[in-house]
């Protein structure tokens, strides 16, 4: 077989492509990109308040007991090949040509009570999460920030908590199941900031052993 298009209604201007021996889909352009399954392009789409690029909102049949994978990709590199990078889900850069954007996302998740899970170490700011020369295995997470020179630069906030007293954020560092170092920052009453440092034991109870106040108190 050879390859077909489909054309938009003047008849003019292919806007669905099929390149036989490419083995590649087109929408919107009639490709010519041989490094490409599938590609989209669109330079002059209807006016509308939302617009979409693609996608995928199925209704899932309700008798699937395993799993369900709204989208799935996985990189499969033949026999014998040498990169230097593969990426199996790329985000590039946002093309605003000028344009004026309040929020600009990179990637939004918008399920507030879904997990995200990540096997491999994240890179937040650095592609290489790396322990350096601290300890024996890298880290599952390695936030690098800009900085100033002469300054302690904020790398990483932790918030919780209203305008009220006696609420804040807390971290807990620990094994894997129990015991360690929890760390709770906030408000206490008289619109202050206040710090406890404990251990939390085998059963889940934390022991406050040291609390920092605002003013130098401990």
């Amino acid at each position: 077989g050879g390859d077909v298009s489909f054309y938009e209604d003047t008849g003019s201007t292919a806007k669905l492509f099929w390149d036989a021996s490419g083995e590649s889909l087109s929408i919107g352009t009639t490709g010519g990109a041989t490094d490409r399954r599938f590609q989209i392009t669109s330079t002059n789409p209807s006016t509308a308040t939302t617009q979409y690029g693609i996608v995928a909102n199925p209704t899932m049949s309700n008798d699937v007991t395993g799993s369900i994978y709204n989208i799935y990709s996985q990189a499969n590199v033949a026999s014998g090949a040498s990169l230097t990078n593969l990426y199996s889900v790329y985000i590039g850069a946002s093309g605003l040509n000028s344009s004026t954007v309040t929020n600009n996302y990179g990637l939004y998740q918008a399920g507030a009570s879904e997990k995200n899970y990540f096997a491999g170490n994240v890179g937040i700011g650095t592609d290489n999460p790396s322990r350096l020369q601290y300890g024996s295995v890298d880290p599952k997470l390695h936030v690098d920030q800009g900085w100033v020179t002469g300054s302690y630069n904020l790398t990483a906030r932790f918030s919780a908590g209203g305008d009220e007293n006696n609420t804040g954020a807390s971290i807990l560092i620990n094994h894997s199941n129990d015991r360690g170092l929890l760390i709770e920052a906030g408000r206490e009453i008289g619109d202050t900031g206040i710090a406890h440092f404990g251990i939390v034991d085998s059963g889940g109870t934390n022991t406050r052993l040291m609390t920092l106040k605002q003013g130098g108190n401990v």
